[in-house]
């Protein structure tokens, strides 16, 4: 035991002893060091756990004010930290840090072509003081006649470098999350356009038939909730848009050959007709397609002729007085506004023609942006009906699609690269800026460049996230673009603002999201035509969900948080410079010079609030209210005034009735005793001479709407009737849909192969056949996993192979239950036939690893006699491997599990129903049949 040694206390959870005191007990070092261990370690504990890791207070990394020695020197300012062993880092006084110094000491190699960032980071540390003399020197003192009586707690600065943006921020935004909820199959069809009424619930998708030249298009409506389809109406042929009015109550469909009298139109379809009669209301001829596009301020309708390159535009009440018309024109709706662009937007391919965003209006119904591929970003002022395009726009390449924001403060816009930039997408914001009475858009943040070839964009109502549609390396996807980091302006350089990705099937064309941003409607068309399959066409529905901050509180069962190991000496990070370049001076973002380097006190840095600064935000929350839907445009805030004497006023009205032809009469009556002096309003109204009937309610239609819908009401003239009567149109929301109460049976939870995905036949064969099963012994893990399917519960493994009465002994080739079938055209009768794939081995497994899309990888084999488990599979001895796998043809397989028949461990049967090929399986009930099919190819 040494006197002058300092016991070094352990980090993270562990278990403590204290000192338990008596009469007569001899006090050791042993015992002081003992007691100081408690005491501080509890404290450490207390901090880690219950407060985290970061920055109480202070600690701002700030420039030397001395510009000659910023190239060397920045200051921290006093404050407080917690390391990840709930140490305290306190610096009670300005310390300078001597950066090219530390750089030099830490031996940090800043001198290759790779930018770097410099991070600045304080760390723990101990000195032994006050050296006083040893009167009783032990074993471990000899040489030494000195021992340091106090411990002093410190700190260091230590400084690392990583390679630019490597460094995760230490609050990563959070993810939004992509999920396939749905995919609307058009037999024989290709969509060309979508549009989603969120007030009542329906998706409106036009398609174009694709299996002759002959084919026309129809108009589909499907229910948001359910994806069933409503109805279905006449959509002429080759659709190139589809617009909603401001209250859903009118569907604008440009199209082609309408009639013989016109190459191209505009059809309006009433909704509340769509069900009763297919064909439009009225049509707007017009010589060229179209794109369309609605103010969400004012419900005018806008009309971009792609080949001319003119805009028109009719109100929303001209268009309404148009159709009230028993023979609307074909010339469409009076006072029709007209403005030539002067570009052509009909290139085959083009974002026009595939159905991209390339119009879109400001909330506040101000201003329509026009994405031109020959001409950039344009922008027309509505109330003039005049362009104000700026001199000078920020350009990146081709525009392909833009979308204003909902505060009407922002544009985005989406560009396919050109030279350098080509193979990229890359997206902008600009603010804005009419305050001078001149529009200027000017570049907002650093924007974003990655790689791939940008179709569509899409914008989240809070604009956290901005979603594009992309093709890379032939592949469609949907790629979620973080706002916040192209928004940044330091570098300046445009940033990879990737944050997650939805892979699709086929060649995407467009997107559309709905008003609330939790559904993304992508269309699509087949890659290849595929004969045993009519589907050409897709829109596919993504579930969006931003709101994942509610898994944090989740998050704490996993583990607790501890030190890890080459955790940068546990030291807290204050600051890091990005993209650091010796001997430049170092100084504020917001004062930084071009060639500065910038310190970034944030976004590396973690925080650990007081209870004090936390109920200030939750009573700045309450205070502020919360709300959901659409953000609209702040507003000024107004003075409050100050109340006025109350004065006399009317506090009473009574009419009566004079004889028709009299003269109308208002007089003024003092109320008796009113002590402020109220007065009563005698109103004398003349009768009017009785007049022809008018008009009235004749007729009432009444429709469903999806649930949780506002109800709606609207009248209608009634086409040809004399006393010009109307129809009262009534939407009525369903109910919500009754709540199963049933328990959660167990289900199929994984799989070793992805349903409907095809599977290389070399890979196939490499997980079918399995060389170890000539050694039954042998159950060592393995990647020869066969076809696994994995319960969420262990099951009785005589239900799926085997016999109870054990008459069969494995190896198991036998089950009724879990069966694998081939597709193939027999010769004999030409029908297209199923077969059993005989000498199948059966076993029940452990799975042990999946990938990244939950596929199980990696299985170890159970011994024979096992009874239940939670993963079984089928696969093939070496010499049992079937002789189809040496076809040249591509293989169909279905994969059967009759789940009545399988019994878990409490004897109720599987949950296998494979709704929507959804993982887990399930429908509430116990039973059915799981069943899934993939193909297996050779590839090229």
């Amino acid at each position: 035991m040494s006197e002058n040694s300092t016991e070094c206390l352990s980090c993270g959870i562990h278990t403590f002893s204290r000192n338990k005191y008596f009469n007569g007990k001899p006090l050791l070092e042993r015992d002081f060091q003992a007691e100081q261990a408690y005491m501080v370690g509890k404290g450490w504990l207390h901090n880690s756990l219950l407060h985290g890791v970061g920055t109480v207070c202070g600690l701002k990394v700030t420039p030397h004010p001395n510009p000659s020695c910023r190239d060397r020197f920045v200051y921290i300012e006093p404050g407080m930290a917690l390391d990840c062993c709930g140490r305290e880092l306190v610096v009670p006084q300005r310390l300078l840090v001597r950066v090219q110094e530390l750089i030099e000491e830490n031996e940090i190699d800043l001198s290759g072509e790779e930018p770097q960032d410099l991070f600045i980071a304080l760390c723990y540390e101990e000195h032994d003081e006050e050296p006083i003399p040893v009167l009783l020197p032990t074993c471990d003192c000899a040489g030494t006649d000195q021992g340091f009586n106090r411990i002093r707690e410190t700190v260091r600065v230590h400084l690392f470098a990583r390679p630019s943006g490597e460094q995760l921020p230490v609050r990563p935004p959070l993810d939004p999350r992509l999920e396939w909820m749905h995919t609307l199959t058009l037999e024989e069809q290709s969509p060309r356009a979508v549009a989603v009424d969120d007030q009542l619930g329906q998706v409106y998708v036009a398609a174009q038939g694709i299996s002759s030249e002959e084919d026309g298009a129809r108009l589909y409506v499907f229910d948001m909730a359910t994806h069933n389809i409503i109805t279905a109406a006449d959509a002429a042929s080759n659709p190139t848009d589809v617009a909603l009015s401001l209250l859903g109550d009118r569907i604008y469909v440009a199209a082609a050959d309408w009639n013989e009298d016109s190459p191209f139109g505009i059809g309006v379809f009433e909704e509340a007709q769509l069900r009763i009669d297919p064909d439009p209301t009225a049509l707007i001829e017009l010589e060229e397609p179209a794109r369309l596009a609605v103010s969400p301020q004012t419900g005018a309708l806008f009309v971009l002729l792609m080949s001319s390159g003119r805009l028109w535009t009719w109100s929303d009440e001209a268009i309404r007085n148009w159709l009230a018309d028993p023979t609307p024109s074909p010339a469409g709706p009076a006072d029709r506004r007209e403005l030539d662009l002067g570009s052509d937007f009909s290139s085959p391919g083009g974002a026009a023609e595939r159905g991209g965003a390339l119009l879109d209006i400001t909330r506040d119904g101000r201003y329509l942006f026009v994405a031109d591929p020959d001409q950039g970003v344009r922008v027309v002022d509505v109330a003039t009906f005049t362009e104000e395009t700026p001199s000078s726009v920020d350009s990146f390449g081709v525009p392909v699609a833009v979308r204003a924001s909902n505060d009407s403060e922002f544009v985005y816009v989406l560009w396919q690269g050109e030279g350098a930039d080509s193979g990229n997408s890359l997206i902008s914001r600009y603010r804005i800026d009419n305050e001078t009475g001149t529009l200027i858009l000017a570049r907002d943040g650093r924007g974003g460049r990655w790689p791939g070839t940008p179709l569509d964009l899409a914008l989240a109502p809070a604009e956290r996230f901005a979603y594009v549609l992309q093709t890379d390396n032939d592949l469609s996807e949907v790629v979620v673009i973080s706002v916040d980091a192209i928004a940044t302006t330091a570098p300046d350089e445009p940033v990879d603002a990737r944050m997650a990705r939805e892979d699709l099937s086929g060649a995407a064309r467009f997107e559309r999201l709905n008003l609330y941003g939790q559904r993304l409607y992508v269309a699509a068309d087949a890659v290849e035509a595929d004969v045993t399959d009519t589907a050409r066409g897709l829109v596919i529905v993504l579930d969006v969900n931003e709101n994942s901050c509610g898994d944090l509180f989740d998050q704490v069962i996993e583990s607790c948080p501890a030190c890890a190991q080459g955790d940068n000496e546990h030291c807290v990070v204050l600051a890091h410079l990005p993209d650091y370049v010796p001997e430049r001076p170092i100084q504020a973002a917001d004062e930084a010079a071009d060639g500065d380097n910038t310190i970034d006190n944030l976004t590396h840095r973690p925080i650990v609030p007081s209870s004090q600064t936390i109920v200030e935000v939750i009573r700045c929350m309450l205070e502020q209210g919360f709300a959901e839907g659409v953000p609209g445009p702040r507003g000024p805030a107004g003075e409050q005034g100050t109340a006025g004497q109350r004065g006399p006023g009317i506090v009473e009205a009574v009419a009566q009735t004079l004889n028709p032809g009299s003269a109308a009469a208002a007089t003024l009556q003092p109320i008796a005793g009113d002590p402020e002096g109220d007065q009563r309003l005698v109103l004398g109204i003349p009768r009017g001479q009785s007049g022809p009937r008018g008009p009235g309610i004749t007729q009432v239609t009444a429709s469903t709407l999806a649930p949780g819908s506002a109800a709606t009401a609207a009248l209608q003239p009634i086409a040809g009737d004399p006393e010009g009567d109307q129809r009262l149109l009534l939407g009525i929301p369903r109910g919500d849909p009754a709540v199963s109460i049933d328990p959660v049976w167990t289900r199929v939870n994984a799989l070793s192969w992805q349903h409907n995905i095809p599977i290389l036949l070399g890979e196939f064969i490499q997980i079918m056949v399995d060389p170890l099963l000539d050694t039954p012994d042998d159950l060592s893990p393995r990647q020869e996993t066969g076809l696994v399917i994995e319960f969420t519960n262990e099951v009785i493994i005589n239900t799926i192979f085997g016999q109870p009465t054990g008459e069969e002994q494995p190896p198991f080739m036998l089950s009724e239950v879990f069966q694998l079938y081939l597709r193939f055209v027999s010769e004999q009768t030409g029908l297209l036939c199923e077969c059993l794939v005989p000498n199948a081995t059966y076993q029940a497994v452990n799975v042990l690893e999946r990938d990244g899309t939950g596929r199980i990888t990696v299985i170890e084999p159970l011994p024979p006699e096992t009874e239940t488990a939670a993963a079984v599979r089928l696969v093939f001895m070496p010499q049992n491997q079937p002789p189809f796998l040496d076809t040249n043809a591509d293989l169909f397989f279905r994969v059967v599990l009759r789940a009545d028949f399988v019994l878990d461990t409490e004897e109720n049967a599987v949950d296998g129903n494979f709704l929507g090929a959804r993982l887990p399986s399930g429908n509430g009930r116990q039973g059915d049949a799981f069943e899934s099919w993939f193909r297996v190819t050779r590839g090229n």
